[in-house]
C-alpha cells in the first residue's frame, strides 16, 4: 500500500501524515520555482523576457490546475482512490525526469544550446571579452 490516509481509530496521526506531505509538496513547488524562474534570463533574449516569464507562469499555473482537476477526478466523490492519485503523481514525476534526461542528451549532441554562456567573474576577463584595454 502506498502512503495514503486511511480510516483508522487514531485520526490525529492521519492528520499529521496528510499535513506533513502537504507541507513537503508545498516546499517542493517553492524550490522548483526558485530554480526555474531565475534561469529564464540566462537562456532568453532580453527582448522576449516578459513573454518568456508570462508563458512560464501560465504553463505552471495550467499544470497545477490540470493536475488538481485530474487528481479530484481520480479520487472520486467518495474519497477512496488516494493510491491511484499518488501513483499518477509518481508516474508524472518519473516521466518528467526521463524527459529531462532525454532533453539533456539531445542538447549535448546539438552543441549545448540550452547551456547559459560563461558568466564573466572579473574585470580583466570582461575587458578581454569586449576588447577594451584598461
Amino acid at each position: 500500500m502506498l502512503v495514503a490516509p486511511t480510516v483508522d481509530k487514531d485520526q490525529n496521526s492521519i492528520k499529521i501524515l496528510v499535513y506533513f506531505f502537504l507541507a513537503t509538496f508545498g516546499i517542493a513547488i517553492g524550490m522548483g520555482n526558485a530554480y526555474i524562474f531565475p534561469s529564464i534570463p540566462l537562456i532568453v533574449d532580453s527582448n522576449y523576457l516578459g513573454t518568456a516569464f508570462g508563458m512560464s507562469y501560465a504553463s505552471k499555473n495550467a499544470g497545477t490546475f490540470f493536475l488538481s482537476l485530474f487528481g479530484g477526478i481520480m479520487i472520486g466523490s467518495e474519497d477512496e482512490h488516494y493510491n491511484i492519485l499518488i501513483l499518477f503523481l509518481f508516474l508524472s514525476l518519473l516521466l518528467s525526469i526521463v524527459l529531462s534526461i532525454i532533453a539533456l542528451i539531445v542538447d549535448k549532441k546539438r552543441k549545448d544550446l540550452l547551456r547559459p554562456p560563461k558568466l564573466i567573474s572579473n574585470k580583466k576577463e570582461l575587458n578581454q571579452a569586449v576588447n577594451i584595454e584598461i
